[in-house]
């Protein structure tokens, strides 16, 4: 897992292994800051930093880093290696490839992203799909939570349980949550938290802000009080929303705004509220973990595989012809999110806040854009599709040269000494 909604999601999973084998060390590998969600999962689990970013560097320019996290891999002497993630990057193929005699599970396939392959072959001259010994099928039509059971009941063998994402927040967390919360007149259970960040990895699936505002003015008319949260480096999104909503007749709500190392104090706050609404993030998949209702706003990059998975939680989606873009847009900007207007937010938030305590799993369809709309994206979808397939060729081949020529410049170095 490699986010924080990753982490979350896998818990379901993650707490089967470490039932039926309460003997085993269990590690799970994380990108640097992750490991700051440790106390919120078991205590017995370990946790090992890969000290590269396998989104921004390739292996061979990180080798340093990734020989050593190999060299801790390799002291742990594993007997089982699980990737139980569908979007996946070079590292954990790589790891696995290095362990050659290692059971070794993956969901869903090896394949990565183009670009992905083409460093693990250059690089480390590792074929993708010989790298695992056991391939899990995924269900695309499904959520990671429904792939990542399945995924578990084969590793382990047998029929497991169901069960819903969940973490423990500590009482030092807790107490400090709900010392901010009461700063701002806010009662336990009686308030929202509206997240309009959380975007620094994926920022085109943005909602705007004005939209946003309409939304907490709304739930103030409701009387039910708002903070806004979001990283501190959001401020200047978080300062938009809170802007519109007092000038539409709202109130200025009060924000927090997080810092790196304060994802504990970010899952108190949101087991304090009431209740959730906000974009796709982590964010919402905690909130839904720590057992509150949640109403999430998405779009059609991954869709519906970050489905929220809590007791109460609705979905808000508007259903494009381009969907599953893997969040590379083909116009850039994210009209099927921008579009959703706030009309079709609040509904999502009456169909949860007036479930009272039953269990609610919706999904509230957007429909804002025009049949002729959807029949343009329709049609030029297939060529801009064409044209990213042939822009990562160019890129292979590009890369393909590249490897050749620092080749030969080695070489010609060796015949000068």
């Amino acid at each position: 897992p490699d986010t924080i909604g990753d982490l979350i999601l896998f818990t379901p999973a993650l707490g089967q292994f470490m039932e039926a084998w309460p003997k085993a060390r269990h590690v799970i590998v994380v990108r640097e800051g992750y490991e700051n969600l440790a106390s919120l999962f078991p205590k017995s689990l370990e946790w090992k930093v890969a000290r590269l970013n396998p989104f921004k560097k390739r292996p061979s320019q990180c080798r340093r880093e990734l020989n050593a996290l190999l060299g801790d891999l390799e002291a742990l002497g594993p007997d089982l290696i699980l990737a139980p993630t569908l979007n996946r990057t070079w590292l954990e193929i790589a790891v696995a490839a290095h362990f050659k005699k290692t059971r070794s599970v993956v969901l869903g396939g090896a394949e990565v992203d183009p670009l992905f392959e083409a460093s693990l072959r250059l690089d480390l001259d590792v074929d993708p799909a010989a790298s695992f010994r056991e391939t899990v099928p995924s269900d695309p039509t499904a959520g990671d939570v429904e792939n990542q059971h399945r995924f578990a009941e084969k590793v382990i063998g047998g029929g497991l349980k169901r069960r819903l994402p969940a973490i423990e927040v500590g009482a030092e967390p807790s107490a400090k949550a709900r010392s901010i919360a009461a700063m701002h007149g806010l009662a336990q259970g009686k308030w929202a938290a509206v997240f309009p960040g959380g975007l620094a990895n994926v920022p085109v699936k943005s909602w705007p802000p004005s939209q946003f505002a309409e939304v907490v003015a709304w739930l103030q008319a409701r009387k039910l009080p708002v903070m806004l949260l979001a990283h501190a480096d959001e401020a200047p999104e978080v300062e938009k929303v809170a802007s519109l909503a007092e000038k539409i007749g709202g109130t200025r709500p009060p924000t927090w705004l997080g810092r790196d190392g304060e994802l504990p104090l970010l899952a108190a706050l949101l087991k304090d509220c009431g209740v959730y609404f906000g974009h796709d993030t982590g964010a919402m998949h905690i909130a839904g973990a720590v057992g509150r209702p949640v109403v999430g706003i998405f779009g059609g990059g991954h869709w519906p595989r970050f489905k929220p998975s809590a007791r109460q939680a609705v979905s808000v989606v508007q259903p494009l012809p381009c969907f599953g873009c893997n969040w590379d847009c083909h116009f850039g900007d994210g009209p099927c999110v921008k579009t959703i207007p706030a009309g079709d937010a609040i509904r999502a938030l009456e169909r949860v806040l007036g479930a009272g305590a039953d269990p609610v799993d919706a999904v509230v369809e957007s429909h804002s854009l025009p049949p002729k709309a959807l029949e343009l994206i329709a049609a030029a979808s297939p060529g801009i599709l064409a044209l990213k397939r042939d822009r990562v060729e160019r890129q292979h081949k590009i890369e393909e040269l590249k490897s050749e020529t620092d080749s030969k410049d080695v070489e010609i170095e060796d015949l000068k000494r």
